[in-house]
């Protein structure tokens, strides 16, 4: 087996990855991979406090899978459109009103 087994499973957001990434940077030169996809995340880069922010509003609505507010935190819909293919793995149909309040979050950041 290449690698560690996982001890849990969840999502991990961007900005957990860019914080994982920076300091294991710190300690040693990272990989070309891992250099990558520091750069990467390093585009969606946000402070702790808007991404806890950010996490706690959308968490408040209480219709969203974690997985869910995962996706909306990294890539931060601007239109109702790209923001219904976020959704779609909820497997529900959202009222107009729901969209637009976590239009209102999303374009916050």
């Amino acid at each position: 087996m290449i690698g560690k087994e996982s001890s849990s499973k969840g999502s991990v957001s961007l900005h957990d990855v860019f914080n994982i990434l920076e300091s294991r940077r710190k300690q040693k030169n990272p990989i070309y991979e891992q250099e990558m996809a520091l750069e990467h995340a390093g585009k969606f880069e946000m402070t702790n406090q808007q991404y806890e922010k950010m996490r706690k509003r959308l968490g408040e609505l209480g219709s969203l899978k974690d997985e869910t507010v995962t996706k909306l935190i990294d890539i931060r819909p601007k239109n109702e459109s790209l923001l219904r293919h976020v959704l779609t793995s909820e497997r529900r149909n959202f009222s107009s009103e729901e969209l637009q309040s976590i239009l209102a979050i999303t374009k916050e950041a």
